[in-house]
């Protein structure tokens, strides 16, 4: 009988620690973005970076870029704009060019996204007009062709797949599913992982691009849907739909503001949560809220805590430009946005530079560059 009690003891206590263990790890997983955006208090993205660097990409009266997108591979930078792509070395010396315009096998109409495949070491340059994907190799020599007409809104690239978060629109009915992956070697298209939301009834389109999304931190693969407070994980290897995190926006806006043009104003009364960078110990969460200006959180994943960065018109360690963290390059060195001469070559730019530029290294670059050149890309190191 006392061995008999004892058993149930022993039961009714892992139950109790096991739920609190639950618990912990829920609240280790809750980003309340709504709290950090009451606090007086901001951060400031510089006190998270440990350098600022700088790369001039060559110019020439065959490339001259105006406000291109980047891809970064191993051994180069690829820049793309309308339907061509230029490349560069990481000292910004121009390499080669792909410049094909037209509706060929071999041709571009309009360039969407530019993608690269670490272990097939490929490019893969996504053509929405066309629909199709050009593969070209790491010096950008044409490899194939194929067709690619799907929804897709954000891409990432793992082995012999493409997965993408899907685009939602209720009005055209497009398929309830979150994401997708397209398969490299045959075509193969695979849409998995149901929506969290029935359609929603409209007789407009959407005001802007809305879908989910999708990103990546190594071989953890993230998803949040539009208009959800949850975000998912998975893996290549195991496609498993599991918790990830969940973002405490306050009320989640009603879906006809995606719809109702006359009512758009009102979506600045909400906190929207956009894309998140995710790292080993931190989420940096993009938000919208009051105005247009897009705005940024930091969740610490060790205390469980989460802070609303400042807005600044430069960054602290140089003076240049303000640090965003736009696109990993390896590890932890990002890409943070690109000077254009045109534009920021002002004298309050140089003459601020100048006075916080103690390494030196931006005011020597700017020193040397006119307001034709190319593009001067920016990156951060984050502690």
């Amino acid at each position: 009988m006392k061995s008999c009690i004892l058993l149930v003891n022993i039961i009714v206590l892992s139950f109790f620690c096991s739920c609190k263990y639950a618990n912990k790890r829920l609240e280790s997983r809750f980003i309340d973005l709504k709290a950090a955006i009451d606090l007086p208090n901001k951060r400031n993205i510089d006190d998270y970076c440990r350098d600022v660097s700088y790369i001039k990409l060559e110019t020439s009266d065959s490339v001259l870029l105006r406000s291109p997108s980047y891809l970064f591979t191993p051994n180069t930078i690829v820049a793309y704009e309308s339907s061509s792509l230029y490349q560069f070395s990481y000292e910004g010396k121009f390499l080669n060019s792909y410049e094909k315009k037209g509706q060929g096998p071999m041709d571009l109409m309009g360039v969407n996204k530019v993608l690269w495949n670490s272990e097939r070491e490929e490019i893969y340059v996504i053509d929405g007009a066309l629909g199709k994907i050009l593969i070209l190799d790491e010096k950008l020599n044409f490899l194939d062709c194929m067709l690619f007409r799907l929804p897709a809104y954000r891409f990432v690239v793992n082995d012999d797949y493409i997965y993408y978060g899907l685009y939602r629109n209720d009005y055209r009915k497009l398929p309830l599913k979150a994401v997708g992956r397209f398969c490299i070697l045959n075509g193969k298209n695979e849409m998995f992982y149901d929506s969290e939301f029935p359609y929603f009834s409209t007789d407009m389109y959407p005001m802007f691009s809305f879908g989910t999304k999708l990103s990546n931190n190594d071989t953890i693969f993230y998803f949040r849907e539009n208009r959800s407070d949850s975000i998912f994980s998975f893996t290549p290897n195991d496609s498993t739909k599991r918790f990830a995190y969940k973002i405490n926006v306050g009320n989640t806006y009603p879906p006809e503001l995606d719809y109702n043009q006359n009512a758009r104003s009102e979506r600045k009364n909400y906190i929207i949560a956009g894309d998140c960078i995710f790292l080993d110990d931190l989420v940096f969460v993009s938000y919208f809220y009051k105005n247009s200006n897009i705005k940024t959180a930091v969740f610490h994943e060790n205390s469980g805590k989460t802070f609303c960065l400042e807005e600044s018109e430069s960054n602290k360690i140089d003076g240049g430009l303000p640090i965003i963290l736009i696109q990993k390059v390896q590890g932890r060195k990002f890409y943070a946005g690109q000077i254009i001469p045109s534009y920021h070559l002002t004298d309050d730019f140089i003459s601020r530079v100048k006075k916080n530029d103690t390494s030196g290294e931006l005011i020597n670059i700017l020193t040397r560059t006119t307001s034709e050149d190319n593009p001067i890309l920016m990156f951060v190191e984050l502690k």
